[in-house]
């Protein structure tokens, strides 16, 4: 969490393959979304080779204020 309304979420294949699990994510960012709240997903591939992407989505909202509700 960040401020009080970005979530950051960060997917490993273990817990989150499958269309079932994907399912259930969605359904939850959905409803995050339904409170005021932000969600980014990123899958742990992202966070460890390509940082400046996740760096950069998530800073780019903070700068924006959708980190604030």
């Amino acid at each position: 969490m960040i401020g009080d309304a970005l979530v950051v979420e960060v997917d490993g294949v273990a817990n989150h393959a499958g269309p079932e699990r994907r399912h259930k994510d969605l359904m939850r960012d959905a409803q995050a979304a339904a409170w005021g709240f932000v969600t980014l997903r990123f899958d742990y591939a992202m966070v460890v080779h390509d940082w400046p992407t996740v760096e950069a989505a998530i800073l780019g909202h903070v700068s924006r204020g959708l980190h604030r509700r």
